[in-house]
């Protein structure tokens, strides 16, 4: 149930969000029809995970393991287990894992890939929030126990620089403590089986921004989305959308992969931005015949609950807050 209030707040398209989380108000005739092709079609299984970011993991969360747990030296290999084991399963029958806040893809494919070569992944960059703070955090580290002088004038790139000099002057049992001490994961593009951008060596630091990877066994589905050698989708200002084919048989279905990660934030100017981001998903959705959305969509009670709160403050002191 919905009151004016919402209405207004997410603006014209709230019908068809309001729709597209949930089907309480679908009519029997809509229901009857998806149950209907659930019934008599194939199944695929899917899975969305959110895997949080390395670079974003510092300090953030409570657990009951200590703060070594979040450290991606442990955590890491955990990961690339869970989706190799999702993959895998016969019993679950998941041929795609949609993640969210991977700045790790191609480490964690082919961790996957040495038990089955036959998983693929196509990845979009997402934020860059996780790199900068990634880079931050170290070099706060290294500049901290005098491993080189900081600057206030230095950019991102001038510690990328110092980083990566460190890095190939360091011994192992260095590095080793940085990361299992630190929680710094003090890695190189070689490790982890990156290609290195432009002007970069193998040997260089690696660092990510993170990334909505898609990690799928292509001897179940096969993707028919143009993507470049390294596996980066290029519209990487539009949806993340990704086409298959499904063969049973002798029959051949096609499906659309919609993954998203839309804006946190517990006010309103977050939920304005989550209702442009949905509203491209919505629509993008809607010239697809068979499409699915896997997403993290940072929405909850909380959240709702501040908005009309933030909104009713707006409405009493007389500011009137735009439609979008």
């Amino acid at each position: 149930q919905t009151s004016k209030m919402d209405r207004k707040m997410l603006g014209k398209n709230f019908k068809r969000c309001k729709y597209f989380f949930s089907c309480s108000e679908m009519s029997t005739a809509a229901k009857e029809k998806i149950t209907e092709r659930r019934s008599s079609g194939p199944g695929i299984g899917v899975c969305s995970w959110n895997i949080l970011a390395d670079g974003l993991s510092s300090g953030e969360f409570m657990n009951s393991g200590g703060e070594s747990v979040i450290f991606w030296k442990n955590r890491g290999p955990k990961i690339a287990s869970n989706i190799l084991a999702l993959l895998s399963s016969r019993k679950n029958e998941i041929s795609i894992v949609a993640t969210q806040e991977n700045d790790h893809p191609t480490w964690i494919l082919s961790e996957i890939q040495k038990h089955m070569p036959q998983v693929k992944m196509v990845r979009c960059s997402k934020g860059k929030n996780s790199e900068k703070f990634y880079i931050n955090r170290l070099s706060d580290e290294l500049t901290n126990n005098g491993h080189y002088d900081k600057s206030p004038t230095m950019s991102l790139d001038d510690h990328d620089q110092k980083i990566s000099e460190f890095l190939k002057a360091s011994t192992p049992d260095v590095l080793e403590e940085l990361m299992s001490k630190k929680g710094l994961t003090c890695t190189t593009y070689a490790q982890e089986k990156c290609p290195p951008p432009d002007g970069k060596q193998q040997d260089d630091f690696y660092h990510s921004k993170d990334h909505l990877a898609v990690y799928y066994n292509s001897d179940v589905v096969r993707l028919n989305t143009t993507i470049d050698e390294t596996g980066l989708f290029q519209n990487e200002e539009g949806v993340f959308r990704l086409n298959f084919t499904y063969p049973v048989k002798t029959e051949e279905y096609n499906f659309d992969i919609i993954t998203a990660h839309l804006k946190s934030g517990e006010n309103e100017k977050g939920e304005v931005k989550r209702v442009k981001e949905l509203r491209a998903i919505l629509d993008e959705a809607d010239v697809c015949e068979n499409p699915i959305v896997l997403m993290d969509s940072n929405t909850c009670g909380q959240y709702r609950n501040t908005i009309l709160q933030h909104r009713q403050r707006a409405t009493d002191d007389g500011n009137i807050l735009s439609e979008e």
